[in-house]
Order: structure tokens, then sequence, then C-alpha cells
């Protein structure tokens, strides 16, 4: 007997044995259920289905499109999502962008305490790239304030940029890819900046799905006027059609499109505690 729920994770033998499209691994016997199907009886006298028909509605009535999401197709639909767009990010100009400047404004306003984090990616040839996200505990979105990137900056160049950035934002945490650890290192002790590598565990599609979800449902804000790299990477970045006739998923990178700023956007949205 093997027994599971749907993930985005379809290189397993549970995927191969249970999955809706295509055909199945033999030699099995397949039953499946959703969440409207558990009938068993809680300690408050409703069935696990009404519980959960009752959370849906909350979660509709808070979460617009959750519907569309990854994960609640996964866990309350028992189906396995295979992302149908080519493109990796879900933005889209009409819920993820700042149209009331009112939110700008706010965010210096000190009767309601914000938290701004700050991204680094390293490069040289490759650019350097910086990504500012605010938010704060009486609102569930998170806000994308400020972005761009450089190229042939040296480590104290990024080092003097953080600095001026600081004195903004007053940064409440710092992140850098912890790819560059030799980096962030030397910034941290020359530079006396409080850097700290990035958050990497787990597969790097799946913290993607997970940002995705706030994508969809419109809890990611983007300010237009201070992030025209990010949205031009955000808009080309999609998964390699190559890679994705074998069943995997690796973004497509070239001159035409980039991920610089949308990898550390990734890891410093990581850190946040919008939610």
């Amino acid at each position: 007997v093997c027994t599971g729920t749907p993930t985005d994770a379809t290189n397993t033998f549970f995927y191969e044995i249970t999955k809706q499209n295509g055909t199945r691994a033999p030699g099995w016997s397949v039953s499946t259920w959703n969440t409207f199907d558990n009938t068993a009886i809680q300690q408050d006298g409703k069935t696990q289905a009404e519980k959960c028909k009752l959370q849906i509605e909350e979660f509709k009535r808070t979460l617009p499109n959750v519907e569309e999401t990854d994960w609640f197709q996964q866990q309350f639909e028992g189906k396995w999502i295979i992302t149908n767009t080519a493109k990796v990010y879900r933005f889209n100009d009409d819920r993820n962008l700042i149209t009331d400047t009112s939110v700008l404004l706010s965010l210096f306003d000190t009767k309601n305490k914000w938290y701004f984090g700050l991204g680094i990616d390293f490069g040289f040839e490759d650019a350097s790239a910086f990504c500012v996200l605010a938010y704060n505990m009486y609102d569930e979105n998170i806000y994308i304030v400020h972005s761009e990137k450089h190229i042939h900056w040296t480590i104290t160049d990024v080092a003097n940029r953080i600095k001026d950035l600081n004195k903004t934002y007053h940064f409440s945490y710092m992140v850098g890819d912890s790819a560059a650890k030799q980096s962030i290192v030397e910034i941290a002790r020359h530079h006396s900046l409080p850097l700290k590598s990035c958050d990497k565990t787990g597969k790097k599609r799946e913290a993607i799905a997970i940002m995705n979800a706030d994508f969809i449902t419109g809890r990611i804000k983007i300010d237009p006027s201070n992030n025209e790299e990010l949205l031009e990477e955000i808009k080309k970045l999609i998964w390699s059609p190559k890679a994705m006739a074998e069943g995997k998923y690796e973004e497509l990178t070239n001159d035409k499109c980039q991920r610089h700023i949308l990898d550390i956007m990734l890891y410093c949205y990581r850190s946040t505690k919008h939610y």
C-alpha cells in the first residue's frame, strides 16, 4: 500500500503510479479522494469535509484567486499540477503592481512599523543586483519597493551602495547570495555591515511555487516606478522548453532572459514575515 498527496515533485515513483494524465506505471490499483470525500467525524460533530469547506470559504474571502494556486489544487483537490505556463513567475500587471500611491507614502509613516529587507546578488561581468522588500504586522502583503543592478562593480562599490540604501530604509535584515560567501564575509568584516547568507534550503522550483502563490493571490505588490529592470526580467524569464519536454524545470537564461534581480528577490522574499 502506498499513500500520499500530490506535490510539485513529478520525478517520483508515487507520481508514476498515481498521475492523472498519461499512462500510469502498471501493477497498481489506484483509489483517489479529495477533501470533500473525508467523512471522518471530528470532536465538534462536524465531518472533516464540512470543516474544510468552511476553511476554503474563508480562503476565498481573504485570498483572491486561491483556487488557481498549485498548493490549493494539490492539497484540497488532490490534483497533480504541472505548471501549464512557460513563465517562471506568475506576475500579473493588474494584481501585482502598486497603483495606490498612498501605500508608498505610508512606508515612511512612523505610526505603522515597517520592516525593510535587502537582498544582494554579487557579480562582476554578470550584474550585481539589489532588491528592497517591505512588510508590516498589519498587512498581509509584501511590497517590492526598489531594485537595481550594475555591472563591473567591486565589493567596495557594493558595500557603499548598501550603506546609501540603509540610510533610506534602515534595514531589518540583509541577505546575500550564499554562492558568494567570500564576498558576504568580506562585506561583513571589512565594511561593518550585518550581511548574512540567504536561505537556499530545498529545491529552487519549490521556493518559486510558494512565491507564485502570493503572486496569484495578489499578496505581492511591486512599485513600477522603482523596478523597471525587475519588471523587464520577470516578464521575459521562462522555463526552458527543452528541459520541460524532459519533465524538468530549468530557467532559460540568455542575453534576452536574465534573472539577476529575480534570484535575489526570491531569496530575500524567503526571509520576510508578511504572513
